[in-house]
């Protein structure tokens, strides 16, 4: 008898354990912000699936994947965009300081891009700051990862992405993206500020700027430098364009 119940006490621990930390679908996830779950539609789209979640007392943290390409990724987007209604017609729903981001994650678990209300720097991206931006729920930033992007950047009129800040990252040392790459920043609505992160060494800042303001010609660009072993903004004033 003794020996039977370890064997069931040891089943019910991991089914437990791959319950808290194993991947996860729509009809299993259990939330206890229920309210903005339905609202806006974070499991009742066709096409997208919430893969993990984090949810504590201060943070949330959503991985999402999608499939059918440009299709799956508007309603990514949509989720995205519903989230900051939500908040726009619900303020203090979440708690002050309360840490919010989806991940767009593919199959094959990379991660090409993830939007954030998080600025101090806590998610490793530690200049956001320096933009003095008010403490919101909303998701204020898309970060992209420019070098390793797929339908992201495809470009799509159906596709609106409701955030005030785009960064755009490139952490190969020999690829700067250029031209039509760029394209995909009219999906953003009225953006306030562009981020320029790339890594390869002398990369021409006058072309990659030209071709964002094709796209996108009133927005305010900065790019990241490195002093003292922390990342800055330079804003990129008229005479670098």
């Amino acid at each position: 008898m003794n020996k039977r119940r370890k064997i069931i006490f040891t089943l019910v621990f991991l089914l437990m354990l791959l319950s808290a930390c194993g991947s996860v679908n729509n009809s299993k996830v259990k939330m206890s912000y229920g309210k903005w779950e339905k609202q806006i539609g974070l499991f009742s789209k066709k096409n997208l699936t919430t893969n993990v979640y984090i949810l504590d007392s201060a943070e949330m943290e959503l991985k999402l994947t999608y499939k059918n390409g440009l299709e799956g990724y508007k309603e990514l987007c949509d989720v995205v965009n519903a989230h900051n209604k939500f908040v726009e017609d619900n303020p203090g729903y979440f708690p002050n300081g309360f840490a919010i981001t989806f991940t767009n994650e593919y199959v094959d678990e990379m991660s090409p891009s993830f939007f954030s209300n998080i600025s101090d720097g806590s998610n490793g991206i530690d200049y956001l700051d320096e933009l003095a931006e008010s403490d919101t729920s909303k998701l204020q930033y898309m970060c992209i990862k420019m070098d390793s992007v797929e339908v992201e950047v495809e470009g799509s009129e159906d596709i609106q992405i409701d955030v005030p800040i785009v960064i755009l990252q490139s952490h190969s040392d020999s690829y700067t993206p250029k031209g039509k790459m760029y394209a995909f920043l009219k999906e953003v609505n009225n953006p306030k500020q562009i981020i320029i992160d790339y890594w390869e060494e002398g990369y021409d800042l006058n072309e990659v700027c030209k071709d964002i303001r094709e796209y996108v010609p009133d927005v305010e660009i900065y790019k990241v430098i490195h002093v003292k072993g922390k990342d800055h903004l330079e804003k990129c004033v008229d005479t670098d364009l």
